[in-house]
């Protein structure tokens, strides 16, 4: 089965310059594209930041080979995340009861000038059309053990995992 990941980011960045040089519907413009992967980007206001901050919301699109719920169980499945990103020194999933609710903790190891951080995110799911299409969801949380060592600007994310057809 195929499967189709859009994945918006929003992530709070320092830099205002946009590198992307064409323009694409919803105001998105192409960052890069390397086969299958595409990468876009436009400039936001966060939501509900107050007082407002200008946040750089990113947008990924690819194909996978596998089933959505394949997919899924990769996203939260700790012994996989050194594959996805090597600069994660800690990561670790809290399941719930609820198994369409889990948090999520990581700290990364960013090369210097850059300090190290961390985040705690709360993730939601939403089985959309079960076995065709689900919605996730993420956002920056308070980790009630830990705080936070020096915390990544607040995230949020949403993605759609659809079924485009079978091989």
């Amino acid at each position: 089965m195929r499967i189709s990941l859009l994945s918006l980011l929003f992530v709070l960045v320092v830099i205002s310059d946009s590198i992307a040089q064409d323009k694409f519907p919803e105001g998105f413009a192409l960052v890069k594209r390397d086969g299958d992967i595409a990468i876009y980007e436009r400039w936001i206001i966060f939501p509900d930041s107050d007082p407002p901050q200008e946040a750089r919301e990113v947008k990924g699109e690819f194909t996978a080979l596998a089933s959505i719920y394949r997919v899924l169980a990769l996203i939260k499945d700790q012994t996989k995340i050194k594959i996805r990103q090597k600069h994660v020194s800690e990561f670790r999933v809290y399941p719930q009861p609820d198994t369409t609710f889990w948090l999520e903790y990581s700290y990364h190891d960013i090369p210097w000038p850059v300090s190290d951080q961390d985040h705690f995110l709360e993730y939601q799911l939403y089985d959309k059309k079960p076995g065709e299409e689900l919605f996730l969801t993420f956002k920056s949380r308070k980790d009630p053990v830990l705080g936070s060592r020096t915390a990544i600007a607040p995230l949020a994310s949403k993605s759609i995992f659809k079924l485009c057809g079978s091989d």
